[in-house]
């Protein structure tokens, strides 16, 4: 009884905090726990948005999600596991998936607007931990590692949908290669006033693309890294992307569009996010990495999609998919995952434990207005 109370009265000041002025409820909820989810402090630590803005975020999905919690909640089948993220088993991804969206009740989009993060949010970023006394040679030959081993788990999970018949496209490793990518001088490549080169890009020749797949005439790299640089981040040593709003190009994954390219696409990310289990020290984020373009299959000959294979950040092991702006779920992700990579969803971290089980037990047993109706 007691335990219930003290539930009842937390859910009571996260409501009661969510209810007040803006300032209050600014203010409030910026104090309460827990901490901004990991995958936006990257994102702050390294200078892609402002500590305040991605408060504000956190903020605006704790509040919407506490004011409309009953239509939250109705839109899950049931509670089952996500991986054991979510204490009470709470699959995030799976309520979203029903048929409830974030942005109908919260549009961070709206923060984001303005010259400000104009080019800071429509980019994808790479970095990796470096040694004081490493240089640029030993920066590339890290990244170089990471690459080679993400375009092997890329072209395994190719193989795999094709074997498990998740996909109707035929694709193939080649076995006899040495190393599976192939440094090469792709379109933009940057170079120095004294011809230096400032980038780096990488094809994949593991995978033996299924005849018609790839769109493009002009031979495009599985990743590019432009115009690289050291930087230094909480301390430690970096060696990636540059964080600018002159460039348009910081890091690249060829990505060909994921509404009906999602197994390479998705492939690529998974791929990344299984090379991050052995190399933990690399940070790749892409934001709002959107396609505006029509579906053209014979099902569905007149439908618009405008679909974002970000926003996500791979660290740590894993791929954070942030819904730092509006439209940014990958499709078909869970489908694909043929490697067992791990995938995390960011807004899990909005409520600490206590707060999503005293979410849950103060709407047990209470009646929605939806179900009277």
């Amino acid at each position: 009884m007691k335990k219930s109370l003290i539930l009842s009265g937390m859910l009571g000041i996260l409501l009661t905090a969510c209810s007040s002025t803006d300032n209050a409820d600014s203010q409030s909820v910026t104090n309460a726990p827990p901490a901004m989810p990991e995958s936006y402090q990257t994102m702050v630590d390294f200078g892609i948005i402002s500590k305040n803005d991605a408060m504000q975020v956190v903020n605006g999905q704790r509040k919407a999600l506490s004011n409309n919690f009953y239509r939250f909640k109705e839109s899950a089948l049931g509670q089952v596991t996500d991986g054991g993220d979510m204490f009470l088993g709470f699959a995030i991804a799976q309520l979203f998936g029903g048929g409830v969206a974030l942005t109908d009740f919260f549009n961070p989009l709206a923060l984001f607007r303005g010259n400000r993060y104009e080019n800071h949010l429509k980019k994808t970023f790479f970095w990796v931990e470096v040694e004081e006394d490493c240089d640029r040679e030993c920066g590339y030959k890290k990244v170089y590692d990471i690459v080679s081993l993400a375009a092997k788990e890329h072209t395994k999970n190719l193989v795999l949908l094709s074997e498990n018949g998740v996909v109707e496209h035929d694709w193939k490793m080649n076995k006899e290669l040495e190393s599976p990518i192939r440094e090469f001088e792709a379109y933009g490549t940057k170079k120095s006033f004294f011809g230096e080169t400032l980038s780096k890009s990488y094809a994949n020749d593991l995978l033996i693309m299924p005849e018609g797949y790839e769109p493009y005439s002009v031979e495009r790299s599985f990743f590019s890294l432009w115009d690289a640089d050291f930087i230094y981040v909480n301390g430690k040593r970096y060696f990636g992307s540059k964080v600018t709003t002159k460039e348009f190009f910081t890091a690249t994954l060829h990505r060909m569009g994921n509404y009906y390219r999602w197994d390479y696409d998705n492939s690529q990310t998974l791929g990344f996010a299984k090379a991050s289990e052995t190399y933990p020290n690399f940070v790749l984020i892409e934001t709002q990495i959107c396609y505006a373009q029509r579906d053209i299959s014979y099902r569905n000959t007149n439908e618009s999609v405008e679909a974002c294979q970000g926003d996500l950040v791979i660290a740590d092991g894993k791929v954070t998919y942030t819904h730092l702006l509006a439209r940014s779920s990958a499709r078909n992700l869970q489908k694909s995952n043929m490697i067992n990579a791990k995938i995390h969803d960011a807004r899990t971290e909005i409520f600490t434990e206590q707060e999503w089980k005293a979410l849950f037990e103060k709407n047990d047993g209470e009646e929605a207005v939806s179900n009277r109706l």
